[in-house]
């Protein structure tokens, strides 16, 4: 945490994917809670972005890249305020996860037409 605090400090951004590891069906796994526990920490939104396609171009089990479609969605940033209001970091997670399977349907329903 102190080496984090140092880069966002220095103005960097901090990444986090919130499942930990990616799923080898590309199905959106449980959200842990270390990105919230991180943004409550250092008093940091979160800018919400739904990934569509890198499970497919390059699967967990595979090493060559294959062809396929790769979109990003940069949802709004969520406060502080707006994350409390969702509950405890656990809470944050759930909703989060189920605000992102929700924007992932969207999108692949989308881009599979």
């Amino acid at each position: 945490m102190p080496h984090l605090r140092s880069l966002i400090e220095r103005g960097y951004s901090i990444a986090v994917y919130p499942e930990g590891t990616r799923s080898k069906d590309c199905r959106i796994g449980r959200f842990h809670q270390g990105a919230f526990y991180m943004a409550r920490e250092f008093g940091l939104e979160i800018l919400p972005m739904v990934l569509y396609g890198p499970g497919k171009i390059l699967p967990k089990t595979g090493w060559h890249l294959h062809k396929g479609k790769f979109f990003v969605e940069v949802d709004k940033p969520l406060t502080q305020e707006e994350l409390s209001a969702m509950g405890d970091l656990k809470q944050q997670a759930s909703t989060m996860r189920k605000r992102y399977k929700e924007k992932y349907e969207e999108i692949a329903n989308r881009m599979e037409q």
